[in-house]
């Protein structure tokens, strides 16, 4: 029974519920803000290097604003 119930409110308008919530306008607002985010190597401390591969190096940095890897 329990299952039919959820099987039901799946099948039923809950995506554009979410379309919807303040979740969803939130998550857009935050995609917005990241999209216009314009960075350069200056915004980051380079440590070093942790690969390599076919495509060229893959390096290990810190965010200077939030000192996050």
């Amino acid at each position: 029974r329990y299952v039919v119930e959820i099987c039901d409110q799946l099948k039923g308008d809950i995506f554009q519920k979410f379309l919807e919530s303040d979740k969803f306008t939130r998550f857009c607002q935050w995609k917005n803000l990241e999209l216009n985010m314009q960075l350069t190597m200056n915004d980051f401390s380079v440590h070093r290097i942790i690969g390599r591969g076919g495509f060229g190096e893959v390096y290990g940095c810190r965010k200077a604003d939030t000192g996050k890897m």
